[in-house]
């Protein structure tokens, strides 16, 4: 994964590595045609507010943040109160 987002021209300076696969989310159709969506966090699920505190000026400078629900809901709150208006 790491040799493909190079080749892409992704700087990855701050890119954190954890021991483990990667997460994926499946998503299905139920019979009613309801959306049914499954989780499995891998590697996602280590990425914590306590991480993101190491990276906090790159994170206040940049120009827009994309944050996603296959990292744990903790994370993704503490980036939404701490992003600067």
């Amino acid at each position: 994964m790491l040799h493909g987002l190079e080749g892409a021209s992704v700087n990855i300076a701050y890119l954190n590595t954890v021991e483990g696969p990667s997460g994926v989310a499946l998503m299905t159709t139920g019979g009613g045609g309801e959306n049914n969506i499954v989780a499995v966090l891998g590697a996602n699920g280590d990425l914590t507010p306590k991480l993101l505190k190491r990276q906090a000026s790159v994170l206040k400078s940049a120009g827009f943040l994309l944050a996603q629900l296959e990292v744990p809901l903790e994370t993704v709150a503490y980036l939404r109160v701490r992003r600067p208006a």
